[in-house]
């Protein structure tokens, strides 16, 4: 019911683009926080929402000034931008443009001693490529076997809501069955998963060995998606990059490319 309140939101002029991931909202809703802190600590005659729009370019040139990445302003503005319910370009700030080289998230190497406490997490998602959240909702009924032999995670509600499909990676095929075997039909498969694991790293792994797997040695033109920048020069295989987008939970292949498929 809640994720259908969200989607007619769609209908609202004051909402154009609509929420769709609680994550998201969750993000915006702290990113507005922030801006208010902000505000009352500069502008505490200001009684009223409304009137602190006119602040928000101060309030973003701020936090371009403090060094904070293209992509934290950019997550920012368009916290604001949905809170009064206009576009991110209305505030009149430049935006530097996210390059995919200084994207730094999960890229560096994870803590060992973390991996080695909590090998069946580290394993399961470098064989399956989940999220956090979705671990979190795992049962035992999730992992099957399909109707081909293949064992496959049903990931019930993922990014968006979206349900979606995932064959486990051959290597960690017996890992995976024996895990998901260890608990009921309705119990979670993992009932605690650390904070500090650096779960997207793990998914980086997945997503590079379906994709060396799935690749095609010789990509037809149509096909070829050639990277810029940090890495021009380099091709890959669009229709692998879109099999390997989908068992992420990700439509658009750039969001791979930038993302995930940084050590391929």
């Amino acid at each position: 019911m809640v994720s259908r309140s969200i989607k007619l939101a769609e209908t609202n002029t004051q909402y154009p683009e609509g929420i769709f991931s609680f994550n998201t909202m969750k993000t915006y809703k702290e990113a507005v926080k922030t801006f208010l802190v902000w505000a009352r600590t500069r502008y505490s005659e200001y009684k009223f929402l409304d009137d602190l729009k006119e602040k928000v370019p101060e309030y973003l040139e701020e936090k371009k000034a403090a060094g904070l990445s293209a992509c934290t302003i950019k997550t920012y503005a368009s916290a604001l931008a949905k809170l009064y319910g206009v576009k991110k370009a209305d505030f009149g700030v430049e935006f530097a443009k996210r390059e995919r080289k200084n994207v730094k998230r999960s890229r560096f190497e994870p803590d060992k001693k973390l991996e080695e406490a909590n090998p069946d997490i580290v394993d399961f998602v470098r064989g399956t490529g989940l999220r956090r959240c979705e671990l979190r909702r795992l049962v035992g009924e999730d992992v099957y076997r399909d109707s081909e032999g293949n064992l496959v995670v049903h990931v019930r509600r993922g990014k968006g809501g979206k349900e979606r499909t995932v064959t486990v990676l051959a290597e960690y095929i017996d890992m995976v069955e024996e895990i998901a075997g260890k608990v009921g039909a309705k119990e979670k498969v993992f009932k605690k998963l650390h904070r500090g694991l650096q779960l997207h790293h793990y998914r980086g792994d997945f997503a590079a060995t379906l994709y060396k797997k799935v690749a095609r040695s010789e990509i037809p033109d149509d096909d070829k998606y050639i990277m810029r920048k940090d890495r021009k020069g380099t091709i890959l295989d669009k229709k692998a990059m879109l099999t390997v987008s989908r068992a992420l939970g990700h439509n658009r292949i750039n969001v791979i490319a930038q993302s995930y498929l940084y050590s391929v």
